[in-house]
């Protein structure tokens, strides 16, 4: 929400408290899945040329990587922000942390 500047001026994060990263985190997340959803049909696409290029396979319902070495690289890495915030939703009991998705997205 604060990336896609859909915010409220009562809820923008101000990071100093535990609960300011988790709503700042599920706000991010909101916001990325709302690109993905735009972006849904180039990256189908990539995926099928990188299968016709034997770059990854379809395997059982999992895209696998092709790699004649062995040695595989991460292509994302999640960052320490979004680390600390999955971490401290841990704390949250089910019901709380979907009571705060909700508020939230």
């Amino acid at each position: 929400m604060i990336k896609q500047k859909k915010f409220t001026f009562k809820e923008v994060y101000s990071g100093n408290t535990k609960r300011d990263v988790i709503f700042k985190c599920i706000s991010l997340l909101s916001g990325e899945f709302e690109d993905y959803c735009n972006s849904i049909s180039f990256i189908i696409k990539s995926i099928h040329l990188l299968i016709l290029n034997d770059k990854i396979k379809l395997s059982n319902g999992l895209l696998i990587l092709n790699n004649e070495e062995g040695n595989v690289s991460r292509i994302y890495e999640l960052n320490i922000f979004i680390n600390k915030a999955i971490e401290e939703s841990r704390n949250l009991t089910e019901k709380q942390f979907m009571r705060e998705v909700m508020r939230c997205v």
